[in-house]
């Protein structure tokens, strides 16, 4: 199968594979700002507006004080990746005349980069009756392929700190380091040549036992993922109380997981299975049930002990969807109706 292929089933996913990430300072990444299609829109901060804005719409926080708000928190999936409008997302659908949803969810978020987008506006935000959290797998996924080292990970996390490293590197450094792997290979990188300068250099080529520094990683604390998600949930049980809201934590519905799988959604599991890179292949290998049973248990233990209600989507899918639905894009990512389908169980437990 061809790109083409997923293209012509799905063909809304273009954009989204082309939409791209702006970099944000404590955030780290977001979706592009003052982004217009027929697809997607964005305001001013990247987060996606719930219909085509008018050329008045600056920002979707421009309406909290018309009505009661609820915020709504998470990663692509709360997000909309696979709708074909915005106003085909959960917080659209949700949005009637006396309750605006507003989405501030980001793609690829894990779920502290989701509060963080939450505090980057707690003064602007108003009137908020309650808090949806849709999430739950950036933080699963991530923490099985790599540590969870202090204070989180996130993706392009590796890009990140590559990137960083090799702005600390100067001229000095670049003219420095061919000259010294003649005489001491695989000592320098661009991890540690910054640490090289013009009042250890002697040393550096002197000592033996001061170029093993050089080679040895420190390496920060590191998480286990119950111990990130109770500091979340903890930071949820705050924003309940600041703002005298419920806050209810939704885990996002997962293909395998849901339902059996319809025969577009075969095919476009299969162009996945054979397309994505490593990375998007491993996450496929997670998502079997002995791991879908391990974070829901976790979630509903998590979540009983800082009184946050918990909602299982995928558990609701399993119980009301049958195999020729059509509910999703890819392995996480849902159609309209798939999206449709989740604000009806949320509009359930409100």
């Amino acid at each position: 199968m061809k790109k083409e292929f997923r293209y012509k089933l799905v063909p809304q996913m273009e954009i989204y594979d082309n939409l791209g990430f702006e970099w944000l300072p404590f955030i780290m990444f977001s979706q592009s700002p003052n982004y217009r299609s027929k697809i997607i829109n964005t305001d001013n901060k990247g987060f996606r507006f719930n219909s085509i804005p008018n050329k008045e719409e600056k920002s979707v926080l421009e309406s909290l004080n018309k009505k009661e708000n609820i915020l709504i928190l998470g990663n692509s999936t709360a997000f909309g990746v696979g709708a074909t409008s915005d106003d085909k997302t959960i917080s659209s659908y949700l949005t009637d005349k006396n309750t605006n949803y507003i989405n501030l969810a980001c793609r690829a978020h894990v779920g502290f980069q989701e509060l963080i987008n939450l505090y980057s506006n707690l003064h602007k935000l108003l009137n908020i009756k309650k808090i949806i959290i849709i999430s739950g797998i950036n933080d699963f996924y991530l923490s099985n392929i790599i540590p969870i080292n202090y204070p989180d990970n996130f993706y392009f996390n590796s890009s990140f700190i590559e990137n960083m490293n090799r702005s600390r590197i100067t001229k000095y450094h670049k003219y420095l380091k061919p000259f010294l792997d003649l005489f001491y290979p695989k000592v320098l990188n661009n991890e540690n040549l910054w640490k090289l300068n013009k009042v250890n250099l002697l040393k550096f080529v002197t000592s033996s036992k001061f170029r093993e520094t050089f080679k040895s990683k420190e390496i920060y604390y590191s998480m286990k993922l119950e111990e990130k998600l109770n500091r979340n949930f903890i930071l949820y049980k705050s924003l309940q109380k600041f703002f005298d809201c419920e806050v209810n934590f939704y885990l996002q519905p997962v293909l395998q997981w849901s339902k059996e799988m319809s025969n577009e959604e075969t095919n476009l599991f299969e162009y996945s299975n054979k397309y994505s890179s490593d990375i998007g292949k491993q996450a496929f290998s997670l998502f079997t049930s002995d791991n879908y049973n391990f974070l829901s248990s976790l979630l509903i233990k998590i979540s009983k002990k800082y009184e946050i209600n918990f909602y299982d989507i995928n558990s609701y899918f399993k119980d009301t969807l049958k195999k020729n639905d059509w509910h999703f894009v890819d392995a996480v990512h849902c159609t309209d109706i798939g999206y449709k389908n989740i604000s009806e169980f949320i509009k359930i437990n409100n």
